[in-house]
């Protein structure tokens, strides 16, 4: 034991020096990385990511294994999910962020940062934004989402409006339909939801981020 407490200082020096060389190895990258407060005293033991969706999170991990790299789910499922619980909670924040986190090896980081920022799926994806209209008053919107870089998708029960032909994509669901655009989130792996000049679809939009546990506006009731 005495010889473990002297080697700690050492140790922490160590993975926080792999913590490091990660995060700058994914910068830029598509993924989100864990926030450290200021003066927090961290250990630096395991470095988490959050994807844009699952069935990324699963290709990745089938991949890198073929590479004898093995990453964890070590959040993976949220606690209010689980079977033998009594009365199960409800944590739509947790139960959104849970299956996308991705636990990283915290050893050879070399040549696993390097595996994972040269990976195109990630690299080279856009940052997906859902967008709740496509009306005249809402083209304004969808044109300078896509000058700032994101993939615009829009979403409304009538495929003629002209916002849907500056769009990336455009699916035919009415914009308060709360399922069905929950469903068009989780599919197209969404980073963010806007309901730009609707009032309708802005209690869409918080029910989505309620769900999926996005930064913004929460539905009550």
């Amino acid at each position: 034991m005495g010889l473990l407490v002297r080697s700690m200082d050492e140790i922490l020096e160590r993975r926080r020096g792999q913590w490091l060389r990660y995060a700058e190895a994914l910068a830029g990258v598509n993924v989100r990385i864990a926030s450290i407060p200021d003066g927090t005293e961290f250990n630096h033991a395991y470095f988490p990511v959050v994807l844009p969706s699952e069935h990324l999170l699963t290709t990745l991990v089938e991949d890198l294994a073929a590479l004898d790299i093995h990453p964890r789910r070590y959040f993976y499922p949220s606690l209010s999910t689980l079977p033998y619980l009594k009365t199960p909670g409800n944590c739509p924040r947790s139960e959104g962020l849970s299956p996308r986190v991705l636990w990283l090896p915290s050893m050879t980081w070399r040549r696993r940062s390097s595996v994972l920022c040269r990976d195109p799926r990630l690299g080279a994806m856009k940052r997906k934004l859902l967008m709740l209209g496509g009306a005249d008053i809402q083209v304004t919107a969808i044109q300078r989402a896509r000058e700032l870089g994101y993939h615009a998708i829009t979403c409304d029960y009538l495929p003629g409006n002209p916002g849907h032909r500056w769009a990336d994509e455009y699916h035919e669901v009415s914009t308060t339909d709360l399922e069905g655009v929950l469903a068009i989130a989780r599919r197209c792996g969404i980073h963010g939801i806007s309901a730009y000049a609707s009032d309708p679809a802005a209690v869409t939009a918080a029910y989505v981020c309620q769900q999926l546990g996005l930064p913004g506006d929460r539905s009550r009731g």
